[in-house]
């Protein structure tokens, strides 16, 4: 969903607590190009090189059994990912769907400036790594690809 917003929409007014999204004539980019696909530990972390423009990143992290069985008839632990100094909850599985990587917005202002005309903007990403007792639920290697947009 995010992909298809930063695609697709300019801010076109930031309130307090709100952000007011237009849509586009043209879409930012046609579409997203693999650059580089590898297999990490899921409680290790992912380095982002640095780059001129936005980098994507997806991850593949089944769940295990004992992870497919808290699924069914509990629920999963917390699993977390730390983005520099900031800590957020997250459900592993849909991160499968492309993710701004290297100008990741914390913050409503980030957000409208990433979303702005020019499409940059928010702090740089450099590291990504996952923590939680939720981690035991689910492989122990994932699957990373980083895609670049095309035009």
């Amino acid at each position: 969903m995010w992909l298809e917003v930063y695609r697709r929409y300019d801010t076109r007014l930031l309130g307090k607590r709100n952000l007011l999204l237009e849509r586009r004539s043209q879409a930012r980019f046609g579409r997203l190009v693999s650059i580089s696909r590898f297999e990490t530990a899921f409680s290790g972390a992912i380095e982002i090189s640095k780059r001129d423009g936005p980098l994507f990143w997806s991850l593949r992290c089944p769940p295990n059994f004992s992870g497919t069985l808290r699924k069914l008839f509990l629920r999963v632990p917390e699993v977390r990912m730390e983005v520099d100094s900031k800590s957020f909850r997250i459900i592993p599985e849909v991160l499968v769907t492309p993710v701004l990587g290297n100008i990741l917005p914390t913050s409503l202002d980030e957000l409208a400036t990433v979303l702005g005309p020019s499409g940059t903007g928010g702090n740089p990403v450099r590291k990504i790594s996952f923590s939680g007792t939720g981690l035991d639920s689910y492989n122990p290697s994932c699957q990373v690809e980083l895609l670049v947009p095309s035009i």
